[in-house]
């Protein structure tokens, strides 16, 4: 009738999350955004938190980053075309004009 299996806590493997309700699921399920545990302990809070980095990764040297957090390269900046999909690389830009203009 399966009473015997009742209270056994069977451990997750080193590949899985343990779920609060102690169901086991893979690893990169975690924090994704989709519950897959039965109890959505994979997306609590505070385990998914940490993963959210504080500051933006920095980006590559000649590399501009906008608003949104996409890297752009710095020669697109201020050129007079918009690349960042926030447009802020044609903000707070410098206008210099030539002695003619």
């Amino acid at each position: 009738d399966g009473s015997d299996e009742e209270g056994c806590d069977v451990p997750c493997k080193d590949n899985e999350f343990t779920c609060k309700n102690g169901d086991c699921i893979r690893i990169n399920q975690t924090c994704d955004a989709q519950p897959d545990c039965a109890d959505n302990s994979d997306e609590d809070q505070e385990l998914c938190l940490p993963t959210i980095p504080t500051f933006p990764p920095a980006c590559l040297e000649g590399h501009f980053r906008c608003a949104v957090g996409i890297c752009v390269d710095s020669r697109k900046r201020c050129d007079g075309n918009v690349d960042c999909p926030d447009k802020s690389d044609e903000l707070e830009c410098i206008i210099t004009c030539g002695p003619l203009e």
